[in-house]
């Protein structure tokens, strides 16, 4: 699958979730050993881990990764 140049969400999309209001979500872009680190506090339960590994796999196949 090639890669796709448009992102899924829109790139200015705000950020709604009470994680993101409370700063409990940080992203972390590293260069020098290329990855992308996500990191949200506080306890999650297994539906949103699963929701969020879902998401994360929609977004990377939207990618061609």
């Amino acid at each position: 699958m090639a890669k796709q140049s448009k992102t899924k969400y829109p790139v200015d999309r705000v950020k709604t979730s009470q994680a993101f209001d409370n700063s409990e979500v940080s992203i972390e872009i590293m260069t020098t050993h290329p990855r992308v680190i996500i990191t949200i506090g506080g306890g999650l339960s297994e539906e949103v881990v699963s929701d969020l590994q879902n998401a994360v796999d929609e977004v990377l196949k939207h990618h061609g990764k």
